[in-house]
């Protein structure tokens, strides 16, 4: 085997708009650092969503649409499609320009801190 070096990757910031609204701005970037976007975001919203209680990550399904994304700002939105006492079903959206990039589902679930 051979070693590869992996550049470190800085997310950049996300600016909660609303619950289950985001946007961040960021130079060219590819899929992997996109979807880790969304997964943020909606994680952030799914926190928001569990009072007390910690958002814990149980499976995320990340699918791309293959357009190109050449830099600028992105929208990210999630919402709720169910939540019980304990666990958080959502689904989201990344897009920039009006063209979506990806698509996301998740769950989520809600932990003592």
């Amino acid at each position: 085997m051979t070693e590869t070096a992996h550049a470190a990757i800085t997310l950049p910031e996300i600016k909660i708009t609303a619950p289950g609204e985001a946007k961040a701005h960021l130079p060219k970037a590819g899929e992997a650092v996109l979807s880790a976007l969304m997964i943020r975001a909606m994680r952030a919203h799914a926190d928001s969503l569990g009072g007390e209680k910690t958002a814990k990550t149980v499976s995320i399904s990340v699918d791309v649409t293959g357009a190109d994304f050449a830099g600028g700002e992105v929208a990210l939105s999630s919402k709720v499609d169910r939540q019980t006492r304990t666990i958080i079903f959502m689904s989201g959206t990344l897009s920039a320009d009006g063209t979506t990039l990806l698509k996301a589902t998740s769950i989520f679930r809600l932990t003592d801190a």
